[in-house]
């Protein structure tokens, strides 16, 4: 099993920390952008989605800059330490500490949420290999008039399947278009639609930009802006590609019609592959945007893009050159500024016996007074502080963990010592000037 150190969970908890504040900015500007082009808001979020994976990695090229806005307590360290003529002897204990458990958890639902995605796109590459090329004359003269009107490079596959139940896009390298058996019998004008909403996918590479959100989401799922800004980029990839269906003369009612159709006919069966890569649940949100009585007819251009990327850059750099969090020494510092001030106190009191046997409480027995000033009572507190450390014992620490502690703990306990001599030397000075000058 790896042991990882505090730093380690530092370093997770600041990477949360910077793309949940991404990620904030990018729900800020999606909600400001609300009656904007759905792809301007696919955009905002795709960008945030990629500054989010590329934030840890801006960051080692970048100069950082100690922002600590949170701290990570020490205490669950394990130690044990023999201060005795102020050397301090560490060793480590094997076991699973806090620190483990927390990243240990992590990492399980990092993978738990890849392993949920992969079985989507494995089971949608496999349902492509089992579907069976296109041969109607009339589907695939369908589908080369739109390639061409679209303006669609590359091979794109147009492949039928008997156990999808609504029409999908797949594949990285090599894309295809998935429709049903019943394709062929579909009316023209809904075998155009769906024709070019599928090939909208493919143009615009939303294939690329939904595993970039899903990596991202997976990454970081503690958070729910994450899982929502992946619904959001669904979600805004189907709306733009319905805006591309509109933009080619389609009537709304009738292609919010043709949806409908298809939707019924697909809710007999269940289509795993694109339920798992967004593809479903959200027909309310289409129908309402596809009905709109004003649509933004603002488009998004190379320009547009660029622009974004520049923003983005500008807000990611900065933040990604700041450490969030740090390492608290709170337990082990308290017990060490305890043994800081207790002793200077204590030997700047006169014990309850110099008061006894003082005369009239003005003069203390030069004896008791003696004996109190060669007290430091240093063995009490190194005595605390063993204390302390057999409480940490209960948790794994790593040895730089253990390490920074001792290092600390000398300095002050030699700062301890030091000034106990001082106030030693300065109460017997001042007891040699009151035995010198008694009527004073």
């Amino acid at each position: 099993m790896i042991a990882f150190e505090t730093s380690d969970l530092i370093a997770v908890l600041d990477c949360l920390m910077k793309w949940f504040l991404i990620l904030l900015v990018a729900l800020c500007v999606d909600l400001a952008l609300r009656r904007s082009a759905a792809t301007v808001r696919h955009l905002v979020w795709v960008l945030a989605m990629a500054a989010v994976l590329l934030c840890p990695l801006v960051s080692l090229f970048l100069p950082q800059v100690d922002l600590p806005l949170f701290a990570v307590g020490l205490g669950g360290m394990d130690a044990s330490m023999d201060v005795g003529n102020m050397g301090l002897v560490e060793k480590a204990k094997s076991g699973i500490s806090g620190t483990q458990v927390l990243i240990y958890g992590y990492a399980l639902g990092v993978g738990l949420v890849l392993i949920w995605q992969l079985i989507g796109r494995v089971y949608a590459s496999r349902l492509r290999r089992l579907s069976r090329p296109a041969s109607d004359p009339e589907l695939l003269g369908a589908f080369r008039q739109v390639m061409a009107e679209l303006r669609t490079h590359g091979r794109v596959d147009l492949v039928q399947s008997d156990v999808a139940a609504i029409p999908f896009s797949t594949g990285f390298v090599r894309p295809a278009v998935v429709l049903p058996m019943t394709a062929d019998a579909w009316p023209p004008e809904v075998l155009r639609t769906v024709l070019i909403h599928e090939l909208g996918h493919v143009k615009r590479k939303d294939v690329v930009t939904r595993a970039l959100a899903q990596l991202s989401c997976s990454l970081h799922w503690v958070n729910p802006i994450a899982w929502y800004g992946l619904r959001r980029v669904f979600i805004e990839q189907e709306i733009a590609c319905d805006d591309l269906v509109l933009e080619t003369g389609a009537k709304p009612s009738v292609y919010a019609k043709a949806l409908l159709v298809l939707a019924r006919a697909g809710g007999g069966k269940l289509s795993f592959a694109p339920a798992a890569l967004g593809r479903r649940a959200e027909l309310k949100d289409r129908l309402l945007e596809i009905l709109k009585p004003k649509r933004s007819k603002v488009r998004l251009g190379t320009a547009g893009v660029l622009a974004g990327l520049c923003v983005a850059l500008l807000f990611l750099a900065p933040l990604s050159a700041l450490n969030l969090w740090e390492a608290a020494m709170a337990p082990a510092g308290a017990v060490v500024e305890k043994a800081a001030a207790d002793p200077e106190k204590k030997a700047q009191e006169p014990s309850e016996k110099s008061i006894e046997n003082s005369e009239g409480g003005k003069k203390a027995d030069k004896k008791t007074t003696a004996r109190s000033l060669d007290a430091p009572d240093l063995k009490k507190e190194v005595a605390s502080i063993k204390k302390q450390i057999e409480k940490m014992k209960k948790s794994g620490a790593s040895e730089k963990d253990i390490q920074v502690f001792s290092t600390e703990s000398k300095k002050k306990l030699a700062a301890l010592e030091k000034k106990f001599k001082e106030t030693q030397a300065a109460q017997e000075a001042k007891a040699k000037t009151e035995a010198k000058n008694p009527e004073e």
